[in-house]
């Protein structure tokens, strides 16, 4: 695989190679990706984690994961297409990623920032969104707490 870099500019590689596009909302290239990561999760398990899928092509798992501010998840691998990633998530209506985390200790799963609604949007290795107990039940200060530190997002001992 080749390396690809984030930058301010975009994705970019050290040799001449395509980078691969990643889409916005409705699968249109046109929003700025504010967060990225590689997936480390285990590709012999079965079902993949973060399949993804080229028209034509048989599922693969994907290399790098990605959000866009206009509340896109998209992944991406050379196996699948080695110019675009694809749309897993279309959240355009309810949100605004502005960072993304990995924690893939016995369960990959990420963590998107979402600012629009405050929220941190948890996604299954099937990029299924899953709701913490927190998010469902209103507890008090949770959604005031993500305000103010929904820009972007690590995760800590994960191995």
């Amino acid at each position: 695989m080749n390396p690809i870099i984030a930058t301010a500019g975009g994705l970019e590689s050290p040799n001449a190679n395509p980078q691969p596009t990643v889409p916005g909302a409705g699968g249109i290239p046109r929003d700025v990706c504010t967060g990225i990561v590689a997936n480390t999760g285990p590709t012999l398990y079965k079902p993949l984690p973060f399949p993804v899928t080229a028209p034509g092509k048989d599922p693969v798992a994907a290399s790098l994961i990605f959000v866009t501010r206009d509340g896109v998840l998209s992944a991406w691998s050379e196996a699948a297409d080695p110019t675009q990633a694809f749309v897993q998530v279309d959240n355009s209506s309810s949100a605004v990623y502005t960072g993304l985390a990995f924690l893939g200790t016995t369960t990959a799963q990420l963590y998107a920032a979402n600012f629009k609604s405050g929220t941190i949007d948890t996604f299954g290795a099937d990029f299924h969104q899953f709701f913490w107990a927190a998010q469902r039940s209103g507890t008090p200060g949770f959604r005031q707490a993500l305000r103010r530190s929904t820009f972007g997002l690590s995760t800590a001992n994960s191995t």
